[in-house]
């Protein structure tokens, strides 16, 4: 075929070839413009700037190469930010760390290995359940510090043993010149088998998958219901307040972000909160940024429905079985440790508490959202479970079980619902920004219209059409 003429020209063949925005699409468009770029004029130019951005952007996702300068800047800056605090040395981390740790915090002992985790706060507690099926017990370590904050993830199977280690550093200030830096960074690390020390994620070929659920660095804790001791409460509070304090945190000396898309979610009011902190003055959390085709839309989905608890997006009210249900949970974490403990373990046999609904997702290496089926199921398994035992024990009546789990229901149809709009706009959205931003962007008057040069030239043959 030949290159398009006028920029006209090309807004028609635009249209003609993108539809859906699925990666076969874009592709193909991103191989004709390729082959015509020499011949357009700089109105065609600036109108691919969008689909340009988003094509590379992608092939690095899927090659593993987003976070690729990570080990060579941590070298320059300083090795220490990628190991684990002395108090490891020589004691496997599988084994014997928390009571160490906690000889330091009584003891005050000032040694090499105490003064590495100087400060730390560690608690224990399972996983929500918002990104698999069935996780393991987590153990989180943060240990906060002047240039750097370091948050070590121990991952346990079902009898309580580590097998596994990842841990996040955020950088505060440049080692080099002691200042601030203007976008806290978040260096991702994680392990080789199991040796002890830490690598730099994108050596392990998982670097996407920790940006896809880490999109703005931090992120809150979302334990599943009394999964938190009464000993840890205070501690748990004290780490989700640093977490939502921590500023602007991203990945910007290794990708631009805003190359994987539009905004996600601005009819569902997302993007008041995922602002990149444009509205600070009246932002609590200033610095999260946008949504967009980077993030895990299994994360996302979750907070929208039952394996978050609906937490996203925030209700400005709750009907009375939302509310009942919470009092329910509430009841649960305020009972003593052993109560608690029987009460999340009955719930989780079989399956239980985490048997929940699973957003199936395919071809994880192409742009996200576009190229996935999503499986939606309506049930509660593992909420109605837990109901059905606090009504057995007495701590709440079947009235307020049957009020509760009406709510669920509706809440979670609601939600399912909401993300399946969500996943429409941003269709709509997509389709729009790949085609420069505006739905008539090459026959804008913005530039004068002249043919480019040295069209209607053939492509080479083989070319996408």
């Amino acid at each position: 075929m030949s290159c398009p003429v006028f920029p006209a020209d090309w807004q028609r063949w635009v249209d003609k070839a993108l539809k859906t925005g699925n990666s076969a699409e874009v592709e193909a468009l991103h191989n004709t413009y390729t082959a015509c770029k020499s011949r357009t004029s700089q109105q065609v130019q600036h109108c691919f700037q969008n689909l340009e951005n988003y094509w590379d952007f992608w092939i690095r996702y899927k090659n593993d190469k987003l976070l690729e300068k990570l080990p060579e800047y941590v070298r320059e800056q300083d090795p220490e930010m990628g190991k684990l605090p002395a108090l490891f040395k020589g004691n496997s981390y599988y084994t014997g760390w928390e009571k160490d740790l906690e000889e330091c915090r009584v003891e005050k002992r000032n040694t090499p290995e105490c003064n590495s985790v100087k400060g730390a706060i560690q608690i224990n507690y399972l996983h929500s359940g918002i990104a698999v099926a069935m996780p393991a017990p987590i153990s989180l370590l943060m240990i906060p510090g002047d240039r750097y904050d370091k948050y070590v993830i121990f991952l346990s199977d079902k009898n309580a043993q580590v097998f596994h280690a990842d841990m996040l550093t955020m950088q505060k200030k440049d080692a080099k010149t002691g200042k601030p830096l203007d976008e806290k960074l978040i260096l991702p690390f994680t392990q080789r088998a199991k040796e002890p020390q830490m690598h730099p994620m994108t050596e392990t070929q998982r670097s996407g998958s920790c940006v896809s659920c880490h999109p703005n660095g931090l992120r809150e804790i979302f334990p599943a219901p009394g999964s938190v001791a009464l000993q840890d409460r205070e501690k748990f509070s004290q780490i989700q307040e640093y977490i939502q304090s921590a500023g602007k945190v991203g990945y910007s000396k290794f990708f631009d972000v805003r190359h994987a898309g539009p905004a996600v979610g601005h009819r569902q009011y997302c993007t008041s909160c995922h602002n990149a902190g444009s509205d600070q003055d009246n932002f609590k959390f200033p610095g999260r940024s946008p949504l967009s085709g980077l993030t895990s839309w299994s994360q996302i989905y979750g907070k929208m429905t039952n394996k978050g608890n609906f937490c996203m997006p925030p209700r400005a009210k709750k009907d009375a079985g939302l509310l009942a249900y919470e009092e329910a949970l509430k009841k649960v974490d305020q009972l003593p440790d052993r109560d608690r403990d029987d009460i999340v373990t009955a719930a989780r046999s079989g399956g239980g508490v985490f048997e929940n609904s699973k957003v199936m997702e395919t071809n994880e290496k192409s742009p996200p959202l576009i190229d996935k089926n999503f499986e939606f199921k309506y049930d509660l398994p593992w909420q109605k479970k837990m109901l059905g035992i606090l009504v057995k024990r007495r701590l709440i009546t079947a009235e307020q079980k049957s009020l509760a789990e009406a709510s669920l229901e509706t809440n979670q149809k609601e939600g399912v619902e909401l993300f399946r709009e969500l996943q429409r706009d941003y269709q709509r959205d997509l389709l729009k920004w790949l085609k420069g931003g505006s739905v008539n962007c090459f026959s804008s008057p913005r530039y004068e219209e002249t043919p480019s040069p040295a069209s209607g030239e053939a492509l080479e043959a083989g070319k996408a059409d």
